[in-house]
């Protein structure tokens, strides 16, 4: 019987070996050939994103039950995604989130799911101000930062040789498969300094011009976008970036905003926020 054990322990640390040999040369081999993506790859690709990760990041979530808030705001980025020929064809869902700390952060995952922060909200004064927090994470979706990072977590060499290091994934000359007992071997990590939402300065900003286009293009006043980023200022103990980012967002927002012509009668509130004005003050 000590024997058998023995025998299944050595078998155990030559596969476990053998697995992270074949993980670094595969690895090496795809950094030396890197194929470009077709688009109905990356159609497939954010598919099988949204398909793994919705779920996982909604349980980490508290919804509110807001229901005629949520419709509200759906209708509010229905105007954004009539721009945007591949938001036509999707669904889109917008859902009003309890804040996980103090900060109020906003997200957006493929297939259209905004999810905006309940502190947010209470803090906005303005419909245009709602619409830049739903245009900003449109843009993001657009750019596809969150496809984007989410590629470069499951591509990272040194999470894919711990894993192979652990015996979480196989690798074959086809890639990388995960263990009978591992479903999602690659692990988000949806609200730390590295998760999915992790945008660089480049990508935050690349977000705020599509978004003052977004304002622009459905009638509300852009300078909104403005407005949001300073409130976010106001707050540094809850806004999502850092006062200098801040600073750097606000500048580049405003020379976003001079390039349009100022509109003659912007939106600022409809008498659909009117009405729900006051359920926004109690999220």
């Amino acid at each position: 019987m000590q024997m058998n054990l023995t025998i299944k322990r050595i078998i155990i640390r030559l596969s476990t070996s053998l697995a992270t040999l074949l993980a670094v040369s595969l690895i090496l081999q795809g950094c030396a050939s890197a194929p470009i993506e077709t688009v109905p790859e990356v159609v497939l690709r954010e598919r099988r994103i949204q398909r793994e990760v919705t779920q996982r990041f909604e349980e980490q979530l508290v919804i509110k039950d807001e229901i005629e808030v949520s419709v509200y705001l759906r209708s509010l980025a229905l105007r954004i995604q009539s721009l945007e020929g591949q938001f036509r064809d999707l669904g889109l869902g917008v859902f009003i989130i309890q804040n996980r700390d103090l900060r109020w952060r906003n997200y957006a995952l493929p297939g259209n799911r905004l999810y905006i922060s309940a502190g947010l909200t209470r803090a906005l004064t303005r419909e245009s101000e709602v619409y830049a927090a739903l245009a900003i994470q449109m843009a993001h979706l657009k750019k596809r930062h969150v496809v984007r990072r989410f590629g470069e977590r499951q591509d990272d060499p040194n999470q894919v040789l711990a894993l192979a290091q652990k015996g979480q994934i196989y690798p074959t000359l086809d890639g990388f498969l995960p263990s009978p007992m591992e479903e999602h071997p690659f692990s988000e990590e949806f609200f730390g300094p590295s998760s999915i939402f992790s945008f660089t300065e480049a990508d935050e900003k690349e977000a705020l011009t599509e978004a003052v286009g977004f304002l622009y293009s459905t009638g509300y006043d852009p300078r909104a976008v403005i407005s949001l980023l300073q409130i976010y200022e106001k707050s540094p103990n809850r806004a999502p970036h850092d006062p200098s980012e801040l600073k750097k967002l606000i500048a580049h927002a405003r020379v976003a905003v001079a390039k349009f012509p100022p509109l003659l009668n912007p939106v600022l509130n409809s008498e659909g926020y009117k009405r729900l004005e006051s359920r926004f003050r109690q999220l």
